[in-house]
């Protein structure tokens, strides 16, 4: 195992896989955004845009959102009413009501504190991941 791997094994808890997420679009500080390229082969950083053009490109998809990012509350609410069939981890150690309120509209959510790493979050999608297979497999 090469020394890079020992520390992303280190960083996260687990061996590394060949990234385990392919992508993920993120409203972050520089620091959460570099610790998501440790993890992930393609990450979009979204700050130049504007929250609408957030919620209409990137709803559906994979979304980390830290609050106290300027915009971060806009996309949570936008996507809570326009595609709330998106994945949204909220990094955050105190959120406002309505910002919980709005997370619970959106189909796959989770809050994880301000000092998460990559091993969390790589945790909380597979908490995602499991959560929406056991939807699909249940009988209709």
């Amino acid at each position: 195992m090469s020394g890079s791997e020992r520390k992303h094994e280190s960083e996260t808890g687990r061996a590394p896989a060949a990234m385990p997420i392919p992508a993920i679009a993120a409203l972050a500080s520089t620091e959460r955004l570099e610790q998501l390229k440790s993890i992930c082969r393609n990450v979009v950083d979204l700050s130049p845009m504007d929250p609408a053009q957030i919620v209409e490109t990137f709803g559906g998809a994979l979304i980390l959102l830290e609050h106290g990012v300027p915009g971060a509350e806009q996309i949570v609410l936008g996507l809570a009413v326009d595609k709330p069939d998106s994945a949204v981890l909220m990094v955050s150690d105190s959120l406002p009501v309505h910002i919980v309120r709005a997370l619970m509209k959106i189909e796959a959510s989770d809050i994880l504190p301000s000092d998460a790493g990559a091993g969390d979050v790589l945790d909380s999608i597979d908490r995602i991941r499991a959560a929406a297979e056991a939807v699909e497999s249940k009988p209709e």
